[in-house]
């Protein structure tokens, strides 16, 4: 079972209710409650969402929790894009996106404040983290992904410790109906990085409806 209590936005003529708390029961009869509550702000004039406030039920230290309520913040951008994110550490995350399709190009995990300049009021890397791990996507021009780099670290190749990124490829073949993918990885700096394929290439072929004909793994 469980209750809901609504929050209110009107902005332009338009209003929403999206939801303040959430009460389940432990019991059937309705007794044990457990309440997870959601706070929120508003773009200026608005009815969309700039961030949400998550405050997650208090685990007693009867149940191996610490007896505090968690919480966790999600920012969004005028577009409704999530783009930054406080977990219940206080660790941080980073999203970018293109402006004319609204894809995804870059993720920074664990971000250092001190190194990008859009960080919310009041949010700082946490102590003992900063770790600053950046994923980049490009996208073709009707938004699909066609790469992903991951971020740096260290791999022996041949003996050598070399700074790599794993990388994956998608290739769409429209006029065959066939999508390619691959994975391998990334070295050097850009713009001059070096890409190494590891295979196999998987392919997929469809027919015109999309329905998959043949999955091939191919070198």
């Amino acid at each position: 079972q469980a209750a809901f209590e609504y929050a209110t936005q009107t902005a332009g003529g338009v209003t929403v209710h999206p939801v303040a708390k959430r009460t389940e029961f432990r019991h059937d009869d309705g007794s044990g409650a457990i309440d997870t509550s959601y706070d929120y702000t508003w773009h200026s004039g608005t009815v969309q969402m700039q961030q949400r406030t998550t405050t997650l039920p208090a685990v007693p230290a009867s149940q191996n929790g610490s007896g505090t309520a968690a919480t966790h913040v999600e920012r969004f951008d005028a577009a409704g894009n999530l783009v930054w994110l406080k977990d219940e550490r206080g660790y941080l995350t980073r999203h970018t996106y293109d402006a004319a399709t609204g894809a995804r190009v870059q993720t920074i995990r664990d971000v250092d404040t001190s190194q990008v300049g859009d960080a919310p009021a009041g949010w700082t890397t946490p102590a003992g983290g900063g770790l600053h791990l950046i994923s980049d996507y490009q996208h073709d021009a009707r938004g699909r992904l066609i790469e992903e780099l991951g971020p740096w670290h260290s791999a022996d190749l041949n003996g050598t410790a070399t700074p790599v990124r794993t990388a994956r490829w998608t290739v769409y073949q429209d006029a065959a109906h066939e999508v390619w993918t691959a994975a391998g990885y990334a070295t050097g700096t850009a713009p001059d990085d070096t890409y190494t394929l590891v295979n196999p290439v998987s392919i997929t072929r469809s027919d015109h409806n999309g329905n998959v004909l043949e999955q091939i793994q191919a070198v």
